[in-house]
């Protein structure tokens, strides 16, 4: 799609609808770790869309408190980190970069082959020679960055209205990567999806350079869902 001039590679719902997300993620159990910024809103909607859902997160404190009283069931549905990261075929690594940095050892223990490994921020994996974020060669390695908060991305979505987003694929190594994270996308309720990289994703993210176009985008999106 051109844009004022920008060409995008773009996604919608018409090209990729809910439906089809489900059935690409139907036999995935999709492991939400944090419930801060980003995880309740992505662990709602998902939740809402009738995908198979469950969060990680360290208890006690708030965050695992405000999870209890979302719905998620200690033991069931409500882990420890580790514990969800085990049991997620998709591992949503919805962290503060500090504590993906801290928490990273215990994720990788976890990330047996096949699996995916997915974030709303390029950080960690654009500056591994800092972070030491490197995930293994046999896992898929997705991003969607909704261009808003959590927090937004719920409202919206309650509203029926969806917020755009990025999507990324650093390392595809089941060869279905792509159907992962556009299924991804759509199941926490992104609008359009943008094509872009890992790198992009943060430098935009930290210069800011994307947001008159993402935001005139936005509108239109809100003007046709």
């Amino acid at each position: 799609m051109n844009f004022g001039g920008v060409e995008e590679n773009v996604i919608t719902r018409e090209e990729f609808p809910l439906e089809k997300a489900r059935e690409v993620l139907k036999d995935e159990t999709i492991a939400i770790i944090g419930y801060g910024v980003q995880g309740p809103g992505q662990a709602l909607n998902l939740r809402d869309n009738g995908f198979n859902v469950i969060v990680g997160q360290r208890s006690p404190s708030k965050s695992y408190d405000k999870a209890v009283q979302d719905g998620f069931v200690p033991g069931e549905t409500l882990f420890s980190v580790e514990e969800a990261a085990k049991r997620g075929t998709i591992v949503q690594y919805l962290l503060s970069d500090a504590a993906q940095i801290a928490l990273w050892p215990t994720i990788k223990e976890n990330l047996t082959p096949g699996k995916a490994l997915y974030f709303s921020h390029g950080f960690g994996v654009t500056y591994n020679d800092r972070t030491d974020i490197v995930p293994p060669p046999d896992v898929d390695v997705i991003l969607v960055a909704p261009k808003g908060s959590g927090t937004s991305l719920r409202r919206m979505f309650v509203a029926g209205r969806g917020l755009n987003s990025s999507y990324a694929i650093y390392q595809d190594a089941t060869g279905n990567a792509f159907d992962r994270v556009v299924a991804l996308g759509i199941g926490i309720g992104s609008g359009y999806l943008f094509e872009t990289t890992f790198k992009r994703e943060v430098y935009s993210d930290l210069t800011g350079e994307r947001g008159t176009l993402m935001g005139a985008i936005q509108g239109i999106f809100e003007a046709q869902y």
